[in-house]
């Protein structure tokens, strides 16, 4: 999946969740959605390019619907303006 919200600074992302699922994810977009995201992101990872959500409650089928609605280009131009 590529990038969503053509930001010339956002480097591409995975998120790795529990069980080995991994989903290409859009870094700006997870962090204008959530300040908990971002607070995540903000910190060093523990491998480049990753977000590790390992919990028990991240179930992965649940994160591949909230990566779609986060999509920009899902929706018509204007509609979304969280994004920045």
């Amino acid at each position: 999946m590529a990038c969503c919200c053509a930001c010339p600074s956002c480097e591409p992302l995975t998120l790795s969740l529990k069980g080995g699922k991994a989903l290409p994810a859009c870094r700006c977009a997870l962090a204008a959605a959530s300040p908990v995201l971002r607070d995540a992101l903000s910190l060093p990872p523990q491998q480049e390019g990753t977000l590790q959500l390992h919990s028990d409650a991240d179930d992965p089928a649940a994160w591949e619907v909230v990566l779609r609605l986060l999509r920009r280009d899902s929706y018509a131009s204007g509609l979304v303006t969280w994004v920045r």
